[in-house]
């Protein structure tokens, strides 16, 4: 919905969330040959933010502790050149863990709820506005399961 007149334009911000389980595959997805575990830690690798033109940022909490686990701000073109087109959303940089120098990967049961958090800028009326993360997971090396037990 688009704000009223006399609101501020910094104050002028719609929002959608969504909560859901971080890697379980839904029904009509499942292979019925294969036990998911939704107790199974993995460990997050990179989260990857989808919006459309308007979008001012998105976050990604794990529901259960309330940590942020990552937060996006889309970068806006500023010129006439193909990828930098003024007024169009060129790019979300995304969130990456791994080995140093990178932070460690967040770790999460594929049960857990996450939840999604999504900004527009909403000074103009805007139609079905969306939002989606492109996540990537790795599962824990034997090692690494058992240092969990410690």
């Amino acid at each position: 919905p688009q704000c009223m007149a006399e609101t501020p334009p910094e104050f002028c911000e719609h929002m959608i969330t969504t909560v859901q389980p971080f890697d379980l595959p839904t029904h009509r997805h499942q292979n019925s040959s294969e036990n998911v575990d939704p107790n199974e830690i993995l460990e997050l690798v990179h989260a990857w933010g989808h919006q459309h033109v308007g979008a001012l940022g998105m976050e990604l909490y794990n529901e259960q502790t309330g940590q942020l686990l990552c937060r996006t701000k889309p970068l806006y073109g500023t010129g006439d050149t193909p990828g930098n087109e003024a007024g169009f959303l060129v790019g979300i940089p995304p969130c990456v863990w791994g080995p140093p120098p990178l932070a460690p990967p967040p770790r999460i049961r594929r049960g857990d709820l996450l939840r999604t958090v999504a900004r527009y800028n909403a000074t103009v009326p805007r139609y079905g506005v969306m939002s989606l993360w492109l996540m990537d997971a790795a599962r824990l090396l034997p090692r690494a399961k058992l240092e969990m037990l410690v």
